[in-house]
């Protein structure tokens, strides 16, 4: 996948690495957020919730690739925008259908959403992790997520 014109196959490499890191950060994060805010609050709460920290995430995410890289190699301000624009989108991707559908609606879509990328993570690590491996560890750690979310949040309703 060619994701800047003109770049090496090094580049090219890394930048499939860092958006696979940064939407995968994204999705898992968002995961947290969601489930908390969908236990506790309501939409707009959800959503306010969810720009913060798909803000913050990029942000973050960027900012660390770009000091992480910038002595070692030519192109990190490339790389670090990969970086954020991966995690700000895996970040609030499943948060936009709490802007367009009521709770329980919106709630299947962004499901249906972390489970299409979910796949396309998947298929990028495919040739070298291969296909069950792959497939297991991403929805092994997106289910992890998703459950202490849930449970954490559970946890706090109760004891408050």
């Amino acid at each position: 996948m060619k994701l800047w014109t003109g770049m090496s196959r090094y580049h090219d490499e890394e930048g499939t690495r860092q958006a696979i890191f940064g939407s995968f950060d994204g999705l898992t994060s968002a995961l947290g957020v969601i489930a908390a805010a969908y236990l506790t609050g309501n939409a707009h709460v959800l959503v306010a919730a969810a720009c913060g920290l798909a803000i913050a995430s990029a942000v973050s995410m960027g900012g660390g690739e770009f000091l992480s890289e910038t002595s070692k190699h030519s192109g990190a301000l490339q790389r670090a925008e990969i970086m954020a624009v991966a995690t700000f989108i895996g970040s609030f991707l499943p948060a936009l259908p709490f802007l367009f559908f009521v709770k329980p609606v919106a709630l299947m879509v962004a499901c249906v959403l972390v489970l299409v990328a979910a796949v396309v993570i998947a298929q990028f690590r495919v040739p070298t992790q291969g296909v069950v491996r792959a497939y297991v560890q991403t929805y092994g750690i997106l289910v992890m997520a998703a459950g202490l979310s849930i449970g954490v949040t559970l946890v706090f309703n109760l004891v408050g």
